[in-house]
């Protein structure tokens, strides 16, 4: 081994001792970018601990760090995103996505759980408390936020999206609708909920 390469090996080393022992897991992205070389950045998520990790994640009850800290795995590394998701305690993650009360952060969430693994995204949508979102979603005045959450976990599954659609107040979401002064988001919300070429889909598109 070179001279350069114990010197690439030992900041490897250095980055994986400072992930692994982060109580923050916000501060894993900003680790992993300290470092430029996306082939040495694998290396280092290669070398940290999963196990560790995911319980740091079950931990952690701000389910927006944990879209961003999944989000920096997916980026670099899909595989090991993978595995750690199929590691994180679903019954403890659906309690704290009905815990939060912003429903950018559940889509957001969603996002990245269902990037990282289809089939646990698919699964946690099963186990969404549909009442309870349709009370959020219902409630929230930002078309755009609206249009997010519910794409979101249609990506993660077509039949609870579908659901969830049908459930909302649409004469509430028409009126949300007509105050919207941005159009971008007015049509982002309609292109979300348009799923399938849904009726909603169409009423909504007639508003905008």
């Amino acid at each position: 081994m070179g001279f350069f390469d114990k010197i690439i090996q030992s900041k490897e080393q250095i980055l994986i001792k400072k992930i692994n022992a982060v109580s923050d897991i916000e501060k894993i992205s900003g680790l992993l970018s300290s470092e430029s070389n996306k082939q040495i950045r694998n290396q280092i998520l290669e070398g940290i601990d999963l196990n560790l990790l995911s319980k740091k994640v079950n931990l952690e009850q701000d389910i927006k760090k944990i879209a961003d800290c999944i989000s920096c795995l997916v980026v670099n590394n899909e595989m090991i995103s993978s595995r750690l998701v199929m590691m994180i305690d679903p019954v403890i993650l659906k309690k704290k996505m009905d815990d939060e009360k912003e429903i950018e952060k559940i889509g957001s969430c969603f996002a990245w759980i269902t990037g990282a693994n289809k089939e646990f995204g698919n699964n946690l949508a099963r186990m969404v408390d549909l009442d309870l979102l349709k009370e959020k979603i219902n409630q929230n005045e930002r078309v755009d936020q609206i249009g997010f959450c519910i794409g979101r976990i249609y990506e993660a599954n077509k039949d609870i999206g579908n659901s969830l659609i049908n459930m909302i107040d649409l004469d509430s979401l028409k009126k949300k609708i007509s105050k919207e002064t941005d159009k971008y988001y007015v049509d982002f919300c309609i292109e979300q909920l348009s799923c399938d070429g849904n009726d909603l889909g169409k009423n909504l598109g007639n508003l905008s």
